[in-house]
């Protein structure tokens, strides 16, 4: 096979189009396409066939082998909800809209009709066998839940939502039965003792899908608010209504939460080993977690619309998907990873994407800034996780700079707000407000500023002599010598001169001058003496997004969503046109690599590109690329480190030999030096 092939290359011959063949090749194998929504999937107990339910009124039989369709199963009404294999392998059981006959039951082997069941009043949407194949139990539109009794033919209403039950599940032992409803509850119902029904109240909103793990010690729930809770059923209490009703505080549910969807969860599933759990979701994604350390170890893409089911084969190699796109999937899960990029450390960060990242002064560590409103830093040489610094921003952090001892870190996020940290313990020591969304920030090698943007929406539009009181995105000078815990920022001054707002700040290196940029294409370079204008820098046309003084600080430059890169003269103020860094589309990140000689650029059209800066020529072209230009890149020592944002996954570069650092694991697998799996992804500033 393909795999065996790319298995059997030589490590040394593995370069990035390695990573591509290895990446496609381990993609879902098998694409079966019934050609209509689909709505539900099931695996039979040997693994050799599966069974998908859909928008067409009929449920399709698959084989797991060769995708062919073994039979199909016809309902008379246009949907078919759920679908289910009893645990003896024996029967197979369907659910739709069907005016009567709404519950049809199969043999498994032969597909014959076994029988009918009617009593719901409306549509019913889920299914689930007991253990000993002798119970069914449904869940409908009406919003209640039946067990139905396979050799009498009758079934009893177990219990009643206030809204539709959308999955069901069994306890292993059987002793009690799990309802995920529309009324924001996961409820679980005692089967046999006399005892009161228990509601998980942990999501907010409709919940979707629930699953008891193996041994019956965790439920996996997903709802319409993105996430996946974990959480001991023996745990929940009986909701205490009396003290609820006289206000008084009613103790949370205890739960911890996976989250890495961007859409609704519509389906969770345990392996049969309960080590691993798949979750499917409205953002078109397949999650795989592993469930004792809490964490996602990859996310499958492939469907093109909402992913609405999903199921492991009885020996959990393999990963069954039902999607909105008319398609079902099967995926490989034998521990070979969906990689395009390699090399070979695997950290499980953030839950969202990565925006900036950053090197230490020493470059012994890595800080990266997410989506997900955390920043994160990291041991470079070892790739294990340092420091979480979260808790702090409302929205997005999308920028982050050590101080020059390393002793602290700035975060900036377009919640408008800088937040400064104890590097040492991870807790915020204070913030700085209306900092700009754009979240520029800067921190001076001496350790006594830190330059921000500014965004004070009371301040005005800004009067031309009015002072910088009037500037609205005044940019804001803070005085960081005297941080300490419990005490206010100190702003030392605000500077005008911008009208619009300011995107890029840089310091030189040795903090005698500084440079804002804005969303218009100013560029003003300042003395910090005393804090006025040493020069206007006036070329670019559009937005400036990043900027950077030269080692000597003589030089600086400046990239810019007009295509370019300017270097220039600060001894008069004049851009070097003959040195300028043209690219085809928007530059969005810059930064200067071999102590000031060379430079990297991040472009939007997806590339990451080397330039000496002595004759403005490129150098090289690093065999990286994003589609959708969304690339963040440090550098130090002469290496570089690029993190494709979409995917969160970082590679480094030895600029000087022009070629990837590859990192030993101890294990023939490959992987990203920073994997940082995978939601989709904006670039901000």
């Amino acid at each position: 096979t393909a795999r065996a092939v790319l298995a059997a290359c030589p490590e040394a011959r593995r370069n990035w189009e390695w990573g591509r063949l290895w990446f496609l090749a381990n993609r879902s194998w098998n694409v079966v396409r019934p050609e209509t929504r689909l709505d539900a999937i099931a695996v039979s107990v040997d693994g050799r066939q599966f069974v998908t339910g859909g928008w067409n009124g009929k449920a399709q039989v698959w084989d797991s082998a060769t995708g062919q369709q073994v039979r199909t199963l016809s309902h008379t009404g246009q949907y078919v909800h759920a679908a289910a294999y009893s645990p003896d392998g024996r029967l197979l059981a369907t659910a739709g809209n069907d005016r009567e006959g709404r519950i049809r039951l199969w043999n498994a082997l032969t597909g014959d009709p076994l029988g009918e069941f009617d009593g719901h009043s409306e549509a019913v949407l889920s299914l689930a066998f007991a253990p000993d194949s002798r119970t069914l139990a449904s869940g409908a539109f009406d919003n209640t839940v039946r067990l139905w009794d396979l050799g009498a033919s009758q079934s009893r209403v177990v219990g009643t939502h206030f809204g539709c039950v959308w999955a069901l599940a069994f306890s292993p032992d059987g002793s009690r039965l799990a309802s995920a409803s529309h009324d924001g509850t996961v409820t679980l119902w005692p089967l046999g003792a006399a005892a009161e029904p228990v509601r998980f109240l942990g999501h907010e909103g409709p919940v979707y899908a629930v699953a008891y793990s193996p041994d019956g010690k965790l439920v996996a729930s997903g709802g319409h608010d993105r996430q996946v809770l974990l959480w001991n059923p023996a745990d929940v209490p009986e909701f205490n209504y009396k003290k609820a009703a006289s206000g008084r505080f009613v103790d949370p549910p205890k739960f911890q939460m996976l989250a890495a969807h961007r859409g609704a969860v519509r389906g969770v599933a345990f392996d049969a080993s309960g080590r691993q759990l798949v979750s499917g979701a409205q953002d078109n994604a397949v999650c795989l977690w592993d469930v004792a350390q809490r964490r996602l170890l990859r996310t499958l893409r492939g469907h093109g619309e909402w992913v609405r089911a999903c199921a492991f084969d009885p020996t959990g190699t393999q990963i069954y998907s039902a999607s909105f796109d008319g398609s079902a999937r099967v995926w490989r899960n034998d521990g070979q990873h969906e990689l395009e990029i390699l090399a070979d450390r695997s950290l499980q960060g953030h839950a969202d994407a990565v925006l900036g990242v950053n090197f230490a002064r020493a470059g012994d560590r890595v800080v990266t800034a997410s989506r997900d409103r955390s920043a994160r830093t990291w041991d470079f040489q070892t790739g294990r996780e340092l420091v979480v610094f979260e808790e702090g921003h409302q929205f997005l952090a999308s920028n982050a700079a050590f101080q020059a001892d390393g002793s602290r870190l700035f975060t900036a996020a377009v919640d408008n707000t800088v937040r400064a940290w104890d590097v040492a313990t991870g807790t915020e020591i204070t913030r700085f407000e209306m900092t700009g969304r754009a979240a520029a920030l800067a921190v001076s090698g001496n350790g006594q500023w830190l330059l921000t943007g500014g965004d004070n929406p009371n301040a005005g539009d800004g009067v031309e002599g009015g002072g910088p009181e009037t500037d609205r995105f005044a940019p804001q000078v803070w005085n960081i010598s005297r941080l300490a815990p419990g005490l206010p920022a100190i702003r030392e001054r605000l500077l005008s001169g911008h009208k619009t707002e300011v995107t890029a700040v840089a310091f030189s290196a040795d903090s005698r001058l500084a440079c804002t940029g804005d969303a218009g294409g100013k560029l003003l370079v300042w003395r910090t003496s005393d804090w006025t204008v040493e020069r206007r820098l006036a070329k670019h046309t559009a937005k400036i997004t990043a900027a950077v003084f030269t080692p000597d600080g003589r030089s600086l430059l400046s990239a810019s969503l007009d295509n370019t890169v300017e270097q220039w003269d600060l001894a008069t103020g004049s851009s070097r046109r003959e040195r300028s860094l043209v690219h085809p589309d928007g530059v969005s990140a810059l930064v200067l690599a071999t102590d000031g000689k060379e430079t990297l650029t991040a472009c939007a059209d997806g590339h990451v590109r080397l330039w000496n800066l002595a004759d403005a020529q490129r150098e090289w072209e690093l065999p990286v690329h994003s589609p959708e230009g969304l690339i963040s890149v440090a550098a130090h020592g002469g290496r570089a480190l690029t993190i494709d944002s979409k995917d969160r996954e970082a590679r480094v570069w030895d600029l000087a030999g022009r070629r990837e650092i590859k990192f030993s694991g101890g294990d023939e697998r490959v992987g990203a030096v920073l994997k940082l799996r995978d939601r989709g992804s904006q670039r901000w500033g």
